[in-house]
Order: structure tokens, then C-alpha cells, then sequence
């Protein structure tokens, strides 16, 4: 008996020894002394019904997070639980760019996300990186870098646009090249809009916003069918261009119209007061001034309001179906972000940034995020100062 006992213990430490590497191996980090390259970053393709003639898209890919930068720090607002956190899960760091090496110490201008996925621009030890963060695994892609400088990244629909500044070797010279990432395919391509040392300034309706100097253009998303791109109290978006009367003394928009470029005919959108107007594919996101603004802050060097009431409304980009998208109490509403329009958005949602006060200061890090189609919204807190 003791015998088959002794051998059935013998058995049974062959069985747990290569349980007990297994374990060993992953407390240790790796059996091997080599490093696995992360898996290039994908995003999950969602055929929508094509677009009727006319329609405008949002160039945006649903996706669970919206990604924003407060301080530069970087957060991801999660969607469907209405939680956020710090994108560096380092439980030492202070993720401060001035006193840490945070490698996700990101300007907000410096980043764009693809659906869950967001590519980011950070200097480390004097280069330039071009990366890429998948908010659902945490893994971290190098895309590019660069001795010179990467210019802020663009993201529409499943493509990454950016530009890269190279010295020539001659003093105060040097070489624009702009990119076209397929984040799909990682295929790497350029495009030229024909003026060097322009910048993107925004992508939409399926458009280019180029700033040069003083001035700004258009192309089409290769760079090419250049217009011009007038922001004096207007501002072309697709087939349109939309003005407005602007009270300096109110501060307000008194009304809002729309004139076609193709038959030139010209609608009033709204006659409304509007405090401003966001386009978002056929919607228009606006704010109304309340009438009685109550105060949401207050302190020794002065007092400010709530003047936007928590309110979110919405119309067509004819200004029919005006409604009130959703209202959230005790919600002073900042804006939403005008450059980069769809930073912070993900499909039917979007990212509308509110006022707080946390410890005596003023941050920009609670957020408002709203389904467009629906009017579902998720009020989001984060307390830059725990």
C-alpha cells in the first residue's frame, strides 16, 4: 500500500511542476529574456448604412472611451460605466510633466483617438514619439519618431493625419511632409497640399482645413480641389456656408443662416439667441443662454455663472427638429472643443466639457457626454487634486 501511494505522489509532482514554472514564470515576467512587441492597435470595422447624397458624416468610429488631456494629464472617460482614469496606471507617479517622466504627459492638441484607440504625441529625451494606446489592453505602439518635430495628429474616419518637420541643414530651413496613416492596414502614405509649412487645422465634411500664416484653405482629404476657407463670423461646412449676427454687447449670436453653394440660396437656421454652435455630421449642437443665470462659483477675486442652465439642444442642419437634446442639474457647461471637432467624440457620442472646482482651483476635467441620437448622457467627475 505504500508502495502505490508513494508512486501516486511522485505522479502528482510531475503534474504540478509545470504549473508551479507557469507561475513562476509569469510573477518573474518571462522565462526568456526577450521582449514581446506589442500588437499593432485595430479597430473594430462597423458597416453603417451608406449615406444618402448629401448627407454628412462625422469621420468618427464608435468606440467605449473618450480620451482627454487636463494639465497634460491624460484621462479616458469610459462610456458605458460613466467612469474615468488616468490613462499611466504607474501607482508612483505623479504623472506631472514637469517633474516625472511620464511617458503619457500629452498636450491635449497632441492627441486623436480612433475608436477605442489613441494616438498621441510626446517628447522623451529630446525625439519626438508618434504612439498609439489601446484603451482596452493598455499596450503601447511606437508609430514614429522623429529628431525634428511631429505636428498634432488628426483623426478621421479609420485614417491618422499628420505632418513632420525635418531641418534641411541649412539655418532656419526646413522640410514639411504630411502623412496618412491607415490604422486599419498600417500602411504609411503622403499627401501634399501644395503649400509647405501649412498645417492641418481641422478634417471635416470630408475636408481639409489648412492654416498657412494668417490664411486658411481647404482640400479634399488627399490634399487636393483647394477653396478657401473664410472664419469672419462664417464658416463653410460641406455644401454650405453658415454666418451669423454676432452681439458684442450680449454676447450672443442674434441669429444663425445657411446659403447653398450650389443654387445660392440663403435660410435662416435659427432666430434664436444661440451662446454657440457645434456641427456634428447633420446635427447642430447649440447652447441657449438662461435668463436668470444662478452662480456656480464664487470666491474673494470674484463671482461667476451658470449661464447655459445644464441645457444641451439640437437641430438639423436646416434648423427643423430644434429640441432640447438633455438637461443635467448643477451642470455648468464650459463647451465643447471647437479645434479638432471630433477629439472628443465616439460615434452618436459627445464629449461636452463643464466647470469644477476641486480644492480651491478651477479644472476642466468633469465632462458631459451625450449620445446625440438619443439624448442618453453620462455625467463624468474627476478630481484632478486626490
Amino acid at each position: 500500500m505504500s508502495c502505490v501511494l508513494l508512486r501516486k505522489e511522485a505522479l502528482m509532482r510531475q503534474k504540478l511542476f509545470p504549473i508551479t514554472l507557469a507561475l513562476l514564470c509569469i510573477l518573474l515576467g518571462s522565462c526568456e529574456q526577450k521582449v514581446q512587441r506589442p500588437e499593432r492597435p485595430t479597430h473594430e470595422k462597423i458597416t453603417s448604412s451608406a449615406m444618402e447624397d448629401g448627407e454628412i458624416g462625422t469621420g468618427t468610429v464608435p468606440g467605449e472611451y473618450i480620451f482627454h488631456s487636463v494639465n497634460d494629464v491624460l484621462l479616458k472617460y469610459h462610456i458605458p460605466t460613466g467612469t474615468v482614469s488616468t490613462v499611466c496606471q504607474d501607482p508612483f507617479c505623479t504623472h506631472d510633466p514637469y517633474q516625472s517622466s511620464c511617458q503619457f504627459a500629452v498636450d491635449w492638441t497632441g492627441m486623436s483617438a480612433i475608436g477605442n484607440t489613441l494616438y498621441y504625441r510626446v517628447e522623451i529625451d529630446g525625439q519626438v514619439h508618434l504612439r498609439s494606446y489601446n484603451g482596452d489592453n493598455m499596450k503601447v505602439e511606437e508609430i514614429r519618431t522623429s529628431n525634428g518635430m511631429i505636428g498634432s495628429p488628426f483623426a478621421y474616419d479609420y485614417y491618422l493625419y499628420f505632418w513632420e518637420k525635418l531641418p534641411t541643414g541649412v539655418e532656419e530651413e526646413f522640410d514639411y511632409t504630411y502623412y496618412r496613416l491607415d490604422t486599419q492596414s498600417g500602411a504609411l502614405e503622403t499627401i501634399d497640399c501644395g503649400h509647405a509649412s501649412a498645417r492641418i487645422y481641422d478634417i471635416e465634411a470630408d475636408r481639409i482645413v489648412w492654416r498657412w500664416g494668417n490664411e486658411y484653405f481647404s482640400t479634399d482629404l488627399d490634399g487636393n480641389d483647394e477653396d478657401i476657407y473664410v472664419m469672419n463670423f462664417s464658416r463653410p461646412y460641406g455644401k454650405y456656408t453658415f454666418r451669423w449676427d454676432w452681439s458684442a454687447e450680449e454676447k450672443c449670436i442674434q441669429a444663425l443662416y445657411r446659403k447653398d453653394h450650389s443654387t445660392g440660396e440663403e435660410i435662416v437656421v435659427s432666430d434664436e439667441k444661440l451662446d454657440w454652435f457645434y456641427f456634428y455630421g447633420d446635427k447642430i449642437l447649440y447652447f441657449k443662454q438662461v435668463d436668470n443665470p444662478e452662480i456656480w462659483y464664487s470666491d474673494e477675486y470674484g463671482t461667476s455663472y451658470d449661464t447655459l442652465g445644464g441645457n444641451v439642444y439640437v437641430m438639423n442642419l436646416d434648423g427643423s427638429d430644434k429640441h432640447l437634446l438633455c438637461h443635467v442639474d448643477d451642470c455648468p457647461i464650459m463647451g465643447m472643443s471647437s479645434h479638432q471637432n471630433n477629439q472628443l467624440c465616439s460615434g452618436d457620442w459627445v464629449g461636452i466639457l463643464t466647470w469644477c472646482v476641486y480644492d480651491g482651483g478651477v479644472w476642466e476635467s468633469d465632462m458631459l457626454i451625450v449620445n446625440v441620437v438619443t439624448g442618453e448622457y453620462r455625467y463624468i467627475k474627476y478630481n484632478p487634486c486626490e
